[in-house]
């Protein structure tokens, strides 16, 4: 499946839509686009208001000490993309390709209106997918981030031609 974190369900056509941000399903909850949703599941660690047909509720554990969670009813993780990989873990994907992951600050979309704090994705945002990378790793999954010039390194790093491509070196 194809999971898509906030706005970026607007670019593909995406199976799961999530979002962890209270604020950003506030700002968009009423827009034709979040409203008419046309995926499987609006996925979500926050209430979803009003209530969206689609709407799962899921639990979030932030803890230092947890790196994956293996409860479907719980992400793991400090950020959407974190709790978004933990996901598609749980949809049973053993091969995952991250697009957009770059770790450099800000919100590459308009409709998220909060600055997030620059510091926030080198002191909390990597060093949970370095968790999870080795979680991930020993349950054997295989995890590529298909975003070149990323500051995540914890999981190879190419592009999403190569992750997809005939040589797909996601399977070495």
């Amino acid at each position: 499946p194809i999971i898509a974190v906030n706005d970026s369900f607007l670019l593909v056509n995406s199976d799961v839509l999530y979002y962890a941000d209270r604020k950003w399903i506030e700002w968009n909850h009423n827009s034709r686009d979040v409203a008419g949703f046309g995926g499987r599941y609006i996925v979500t660690r926050v209430p979803h208001r009003p209530g969206h047909p689609l709407a799962k509720l899921v639990g979030c554990d932030q803890r230092e000490t947890t790196s994956l969670s293996r409860d479907p009813r719980i992400v793991a993780g400090w950020c959407s993309g974190s709790n978004a990989l933990n996901l598609a873990y749980h949809f049973g994907m053993r091969e995952i390709i991250l697009v957009g992951f770059d770790m450099h600050g800000g919100n590459w979309h308009a409709r998220h209106q909060t600055p997030k704090r620059p510091e926030c994705y080198a002191q909390d945002f990597i060093p949970y997918f370095e968790r999870m990378a080795v979680a991930l790793a020993n349950e054997g999954v295989r995890v590529v981030n298909a975003t070149p010039g990323s500051r995540m390194t914890c999981f190879p790093i190419m592009t999403l031609r190569e992750a997809i491509g005939h040589d797909n070196r996601l399977r070495r």
